[in-house]
């Protein structure tokens, strides 16, 4: 079992003017998210490691994260977008990938597009056709028609503070699991 793995991370803030940038984030661009990303309370650690645990071979990606402010760069969010479609590219071109767990937080707009994170879904989804996406996201994501369109299943904070983040991954990843073991895409029975 082959897993593309990455997440990008960010709430944002409409009504605050600060434009959050490339200096704002942390970025894990590969094998740098098992070498520094594994963080207990980011849920792609428990994506990752709950993968591991099942003997899946972990194809990383992107992962980035900034803390809550104002709305993303647009300039930094499609370089770190077309990254992460490379790195799915890429992936494909090495091997099979059976499908895709994502660590996102559900709230991350952009200047000019909006919600980001079914922009992002939408590209994986025309890469990874018929593959099952799974994604940990925070309690109070924006659960739009394109993420629902792109992601097969999710899993979501219960906790405030956010101390559930690891364990929310994990559920992500079993998901995901569940799905490639029944040889299907959970959005192909909606």
């Amino acid at each position: 079992m082959r897993i593309f793995v990455g997440g990008m991370n960010h709430e944002s803030n409409s009504l605050n003017p600060i434009i959050t940038g490339e200096e704002d984030f942390v970025v894990f661009r590969g094998n740098e998210i098992f070498d520094k990303g594994m963080l207990p309370y980011y849920s792609s650690t428990g994506i990752i490691n709950t993968l591991r645990g099942a003997e899946a071979e972990v194809v990383p990606a992107v992962l980035c994260r900034a803390v809550p402010n104002g709305i993303v760069s647009s300039a930094f969010y499609n370089k770190i977008k077309a990254e992460f479609l490379e790195s799915a590219r890429e992936a494909l071109e090495t091997g099979p990938v059976d499908g895709v767990c994502l660590a996102l937080h559900g709230s991350m707009k952009v200047e000019g597009l909006g919600c980001a994170d079914g922009d992002l879904c939408a590209g994986l989804r025309e890469i990874f056709p018929g593959k099952p996406i799974t994604a940990a996201l925070d309690m109070h994501a924006t659960i739009t028609p394109q993420i629902i369109k792109a992601v097969d299943g999710f899993a979501a904070y219960k906790t405030a503070p956010h101390v559930d983040c690891a364990e929310t991954g994990a559920q992500a990843a079993l998901m995901l699991i569940k799905a490639i073991r029944e040889n299907r895409a959970m959005n192909q029975i909606h």
